[in-house]
């Protein structure tokens, strides 16, 4: 909990400055008149396509779960969902929130080999996402990239840990005996006097790569119109979140000019997978200044990355909590029942 705590606080530190230097290089006198144009139910919209899009993951989530033999509500798993929210809005590359859907599934019933093979499965149909599309968002973007030498370096770099992760996961598909051997080596470097509870943990961990293996083999051998349907909420997901920055614009009186808004976000979203900052913190801030500073009139500019943040990162961190301690208190009520 501390932990959380302080990536939190870090997390928050550096969004908030970032969005205060952005404020203070962009706002000036057209500002105001930029904000008496302000057309709430365009901000209303993008609030309700950003919950609408996680009872979309939520359904992915249901739909990978039950094609693995699992049982799961669509309410369940897009709580699990949305409790995920805030350990990936503070942690580097978003990546804390895997473990929580993980420990969340398993706690309903789904095995940790099952439930590993689920959000993996979701990170996977992901990526094939992202991998489609970054070379027509990188071509949309090529002025922007050859003229900003520190955003093309930190794409480049995403860029390789993105097919990193990618490869080894595709790799301990094939060969799973391998990675089990790596992990057996740990024993090599853990003093002796632990070696019976060390040797447990091996084993136990080897018997979930073994059922994480077996459960992406049935993803593609038998669970193909699950994968299929899980494919589709997929790019219903990202369309939904994509159009958020688009919707705000709209309520600044802006031209979002679509195509270029979409296809920022998925030069985005690869920028994020660098573990640089609590939930990209700044990262963020600064990749969307430099992407939409070329649609986008600097006067509304601040305004404009200020509200998408709290739409989908305060939001997150919010109501991510407020499920969390739901989640928490339904536990705690549930072990209770049970020793009574």
């Amino acid at each position: 909990m501390d932990r959380l705590k302080k990536w939190l606080t870090i997390g928050l530190a550096i969004s908030i400055i970032s969005a205060l230097l952005i404020l203070i290089f962009t706002v000036d006198s057209e500002t105001a008149n930029s904000l008496r144009q302000i057309q709430p139910i365009y901000l209303f919209i993008a609030i309700c396509v950003h919950v609408l899009s996680w009872f979309v993951w939520g359904l992915r989530m249901k739909l990978l779960t039950e094609s693995l033999g699992g049982k799961i509500s669509l309410w369940r798993s897009t709580e699990i969902v949305i409790s995920n929210l805030l350990a990936a809005a503070v942690t580097p590359s978003h990546a804390g929130g895997e473990p929580v859907r993980i420990h969340l599934l398993s706690r309903n019933g789904i095995t940790i080999g099952d439930a590993t093979a689920v959000v993996f499965g979701e990170r996977l149909l992901d990526a094939l996402l992202l991998g489609l599309a970054a070379p027509i968002a990188l071509f949309v973007f090529k002025d922007v990239m050859r003229h900003n030498l520190p955003l093309s370096i930190t794409f480049a770099l995403a860029g390789v840990l993105f097919c990193a992760v990618f490869g080894f996961t595709a790799y301990a598909m094939y060969r799973p005996d391998d990675v089990k051997s790596w992990v057996s080596r740990i024993k090599a470097i853990i003093p002796k006097f632990t070696s019976k509870s060390v040797d447990h943990i091996i084993e136990r961990v080897n018997d979930e790569i073994d059922h994480f293996h077996d459960s992406l083999w049935t993803f593609i051998q038998e669970g193909r119109v699950a994968l299929s349907l899980a494919m589709v909420c997929t790019v219903a997901f990202w369309l939904l979140e994509f159009m958020i920055p688009s919707l705000i614009l709209l309520g600044l009186g802006a031209n979002p000019i679509w195509m270029f808004s979409i296809m920022a976000q998925f030069v985005l979203m690869i920028i994020i997978m660098l573990p640089l900052t609590p939930g990209s913190s700044g990262l963020v801030e600064l990749g969307i200044i430099t992407l939409y500073t070329t649609f986008v009139i600097s006067s509304i500019l601040g305004i404009f990355v200020v509200a998408w943040r709290a739409m989908t990162y305060y939001l997150n961190i919010v109501v991510g909590g407020i499920i969390s301690l739901k989640i928490l208190r339904d536990t705690r009520l549930i072990e209770s029942s049970l020793e009574s």
